[in-house]
């Protein structure tokens, strides 16, 4: 079968809607390989799993700086914190809808810091580096504890891409705050 080559961006999209698509993209992609776990096409390990999760981790992040960027018209965020991202695309985005599940804990986004934030803070602060690498930059292994129940896992992914899919849509054309818009 003959495909055309892929074209690249058109040279007039902003910078809040590539990072929009791109965050898209990165959800795509975690969703096929999810399912491709389940299904035996994807290598039946543990490091496949944080390949997985990486690429969720990061379409959040992009969608969250694609979001607050399309909202102020402002450059992203030069952080890689997605509890500090968060904070600020709940205080642009404020409708209960805008909310969404992810495939990690919801404590990745308590700025507050929880009950014990002495326990938390290390956590998010190198969450960006967790599902990337064996190691923090300090050289100190993460304590790997979950288990990766890949049908559980590709259920939650499924639903976090399409949650991603609607929100960017939504943002990148301009519906409001009405998901609702007919198609």
């Amino acid at each position: 079968m003959s495909q055309e080559p892929i074209r690249p961006w058109p040279g007039q999209e902003t910078t809040s809607s590539r990072l929009l698509w791109m965050s898209n993209s990165y959800a795509e992609a975690a969703d096929v390989l999810s399912k491709a776990l389940v299904e035996d096409d994807f290598s039946q390990d543990y490091l496949s799993t944080r390949v997985i999760l990486h690429l969720c981790r990061h379409s959040l992040e992009l969608f969250l700086k694609g979001a607050l960027t399309a909202k102020t018209g402002k450059a992203a965020p030069n952080t890689h914190r997605l509890d500090k991202l968060y904070e600020t695309y709940r205080a642009l985005y404020p409708a209960e809808h805008f909310h969404f599940d992810t495939p990690f804990g919801q404590e990745i986004f308590d700025s507050g810091g929880g009950l014990f934030p002495e326990t938390l803070q290390p956590v998010q602060s190198n969450h960006d580096q967790r599902y990337r690498y064996p190691t923090d930059t300090g050289g100190k292994p993460f304590i790997e504890v979950e288990v990766f129940d890949a049908q559980k896992y590709a259920t939650v992914i499924s639903d976090f891409r399409s949650s991603i899919n609607i929100r960017v849509a939504s943002i990148h054309f301009k519906w409001g705050d009405d998901f609702r818009h007919p198609f």
